[in-house]
């Protein structure tokens, strides 16, 4: 891990949910601080799960640091809603700007449930973190999403919406939206959605873009900085993925993916991997044994040798298709729960 990790100062972890990357994400950060790098780890995971593996107590604001005098490793929740306010207030030219944003309703809804939000919250933190110069290196653990590529598209959502040129279709100095909606054309169309949203919801929008008219410059000037910073080379993406040909087929989708808009995969954990163990059974002898149940024992073990060949062989596949600066690992699938400092040493043995 040392040859790709100690070029590094960010680490963008990725993967669609439940196949352990916010576990990797940890061991990165404990590989790395035992190192002697200063190092955060950032996460969105609303079960504190990394703060449950480091084994630390997180303060209100949501960081806290492993209790360790060798080396020094903090970890951050980031709370997307807190994030989005701190946001706002500190881009807002005038304080009344932000709390009419704050306060209004759609906002609101943004910064909780639309697709996206938690992207660039996320993004939003790990510059911040960046700019601090506090750390030698930050790691990211992404919000899970369906497809690993869908991190990189979700913030765009967001940051269309405060785009000059989306503003001004609300805004417009010809009277704004709401004289232009009360064209006999659309009529219709308002007494629709004031039905399902209420009699407010025209105002609403109107206010919400007004609001983020005067906020667009400072989130287009954000949003330049963390393309930006993504596509460093001292910027590395690790994909976290499973050990079938879905996930491996779509790990070579996003390194395509990620080589095309200029950002750097630098390794593939395939993490629950089938333990190496695992082989076709030599001694050919037992099944002339005699042995009813040792025979029967041996017939198993071999068919599901067939299925770990079969798997390998796709991983091969899959690992000749793949750049040869992308480093590839392996970790098994453990018996035992990974928990607090000395599991995560048990995984970063095979890291």
């Amino acid at each position: 891990m040392a040859s790709w990790l100690d070029s590094l100062k960010v680490v963008v972890c990725t993967g669609t949910g439940g196949v352990g990357k916010t576990t990797m994400a940890a061991s990165i950060g404990l590989k790395a601080a035992q190192s002697g790098r200063k190092t955060l780890v950032l996460t969105v995971d609303p079960a504190r799960r990394l703060a449950d593996a480091l084994g630390l107590s997180l303060r209100s604001d949501g960081v806290g640091r492993v209790n360790s005098d060798k080396y020094v490793l903090d970890a951050a929740m980031i709370d997307a809603k807190r994030i989005f306010t701190e946001f706002v207030q500190q881009a807002s030219p005038r304080p009344e700007v932000a709390d009419r944003l704050l306060k209004n309703r759609l906002f609101q809804q943004l910064t909780s449930t639309i697709s996206g939000s938690q992207e660039f919250t996320s993004l939003e933190r790990l510059l911040q973190a960046v700019e601090s110069d506090k750390y030698d290196l930050i790691v990211l653990d992404t919000p899970p999403t369906n497809h690993a590529i869908d991190f990189l598209r979700a913030p765009e959502r967001i940051f269309a919406l405060f785009q000059d040129s989306v503003t001004r279709w609300f805004v417009k100095p010809s009277g704004g939206l709401i004289q232009d909606f009360f064209s006999r054309g659309t009529q219709t169309v308002l007494s629709a959605l004031e039905a399902v949203t209420g009699k407010g919801f025209l105002t609403e929008l109107s206010e919400f873009f007004i609001a983020a008219a005067e906020i667009q410059s400072t989130v287009a000037k954000r949003s330049i900085a963390v393309h930006r910073l993504l596509a460093q080379s001292d910027t590395g993406f690790v994909l976290v993925t499973a050990f079938d040909e879905a996930k491996l087929k779509e790990g070579l989708e996003f390194a395509s993916e990620l080589g095309r808009s200029g950002h750097h995969l630098r390794a593939v954990i395939i993490n629950r991997a089938l333990p190496d163990w695992l082989k076709p059974a030599q001694d050919k002898a037992l099944l002339a044994s005699g042995d009813e149940v040792l025979q029967r024992l041996v017939e198993f073990h071999g068919r599901l040798a067939e299925y770990y060949e079969s798997r390998e062989k796709i991983y091969l596949s899959t690992l000749g298709r793949m750049h040869e600066d992308v480093a590839f690992c392996r970790v098994p699938e453990g018996r035992e729960a990974i928990e607090g400092i000395s599991g995560l040493e048990r995984v970063i043995q095979f890291l």
